[in-house]
């Protein structure tokens, strides 16, 4: 089934996805505006489904080939563009397929706006209107990597260098891999780039605990893995380390979240943006450099826009492994990795240390078929908890512990279940209750 919502619309190519849906989609959305910025992963179907969105947007499309969707977003001011489509679906597999919808500022359209779309799409009327088509790849990268390294002062680089990380890295075949080789030779640091043909996916595109197992981390400190959009990121440990041990190689992308406020806030002020599903983790991080935390319902739009409204400098959802640093319209996991290599080398410690220097917290997840989500049911089940109930999922807030039930935005007919608490114990307790609560 075709996946249309706040994250845009997904769906199996040539099945669900279909010529159709894309040239009405385009059509409606490109109406009335004379510039599109038009970027995509490095998925096979990019290319025709670029040809569909061309032959009915009009105006000019400016292409700006394969690039990672935070670059593609922070493009739109550089090419004064008046709005933007990225053809990409980020975390699923290779058969799937979407489009991002871009405002003219570069994030995400809001929720009402797409609902606005999907309503009037159909009503728009499908001529052959085809754009003219400009390559803007070299301006959209060129400011790109300016936004990137405006985050690093010349001081930052050296302490990198100094540093001597040894970095690996796993782009599998996506959209990092043309910003990486930019990037990496001028941080001085030890790295190695596996999986770099574009389009060659060696692994699941999702970077899991069991996608990323197969890594060799044999004579690197740690290894950053990335989805096919790069707007996600996964650190990876040794087997062997304290952090490893205690929780599991793959490093929460709460703790992510938490180092990057941890840098981006030192010496400055700011709220933090978080939404439902994120460790209390990244709140007690906030509290030491007395920042409000500022929660807001799932969706990376919404972390955008509330950032926007109380002029955050920061955000994220740690439940993804992605941050969004503003003037940044998206989670960036390329940006993300400079920020923790910054703030390892300011620190002069490990990764491991510095996890470990953390309040623990334990954050499972569960995927499930939601046709057992009924929201009346769960709320009935914890009468004597507090309850945060969103558009998006039911939070239950048990002590300093929670659950949060939430249907899938991007993969049809799953519930997600996610549980935090100060304990693996804890945590999976509240996970076995949470299943037990479905099931009955």
């Amino acid at each position: 089934m075709l996946i249309e919502s706040l994250s845009g619309i997904r769906g199996i190519f040539g099945q669900e996805l279909t010529e159709e849906i894309v040239k009405g989609y385009a059509a409606s959305f490109c109406e009335g505006k004379k510039r599109i910025a038009l970027g995509y992963d490095t998925r096979q179907s990019n290319q025709t489904i670029k040809r569909w969105i061309t032959e009915v947007s009009g105006g000019t499309i400016l292409d700006v080939g394969i690039l990672p969707t935070p670059a593609i977003c922070m493009a739109l001011k550089a090419l004064k563009a008046d709005a933007g489509i990225i053809i990409t679906a980020s975390h699923n597999e290779p058969e799937f397929n979407g489009l991002k919808l871009l405002g003219k500022d570069g994030s995400i359209i809001t929720e009402k706006e797409f609902f606005k779309l999907k309503n009037e799409k159909d009503r728009v009327k499908i001529t052959f209107s085809k754009a003219k088509v400009l390559d803007k790849r070299k301006e959209a990268l060129d400011s790109y990597l300016k936004f990137v390294f405006s985050n690093l002062s010349k001081k930052d680089l050296l302490n990198i260098k100094a540093s001597k990380i040894k970095l690996l890295l796993d782009p599998n075949g996506g959209a990092s891999i043309p910003v990486l080789k930019e990037i990496m030779p001028k941080l001085g640091i030890r790295f190695k780039i596996l999986n770099e043909a574009l389009g060659t996916f060696s692994r699941k595109i999702e970077p899991t605990i069991a996608s990323l197992d197969y890594l060799n981390l044999e004579g690197y400190d740690f290894a950053a893995a990335f989805d096919c959009d790069s707007d996600r990121i996964e650190f990876v440990l040794p087997k062997n380390a304290d952090f490893a041990i205690k929780h599991s190689p793959v490093v929460d992308g709460n703790y992510v979240l938490a180092m990057a406020i941890d840098e981006v806030l030192s010496g400055r002020k700011s709220d933090v943006i978080v939404n439902l599903a994120t460790s209390n983790l990244v709140a007690a991080i906030a509290q030491k450099h007395k920042s409000k935390i500022i929660i807001v319902d799932v969706g990376e739009t919404n972390i955008v826009q509330a950032m926007k409204k109380n002029k955050a400098i920061i955000g994220g959802e740690g439940s993804s492994g992605g941050v969004i640093i503003s003037p940044g319209k998206s989670r960036d996991g390329i940006l993300t990795l400079l920020i923790v290599l910054k703030f390892l080398a300011r620190k002069k410690q490990s990764l491991d240390s510095v996890l470990c220097s953390y309040p623990q917290f334990f954050s499972f997840q569960r995927k499930i078929i939601a046709n057992s989500f009924n929201p009346e049911k769960i709320k009935a089940s914890f009468q004597k908890s507090k309850i945060i109930e969103s558009g998006y999922g039911i939070r239950v807030e048990i002590g300093e512990s929670w659950i949060f039930f939430r249907p899938s935005k991007t993969e049809h007919g799953i519930l997600r279940v996610i549980t935090d608490s100060t304990s693996p114990e804890k945590a999976s307790k509240l996970m076995n209750i949470a299943m037990q609560t479905l099931e009955a």
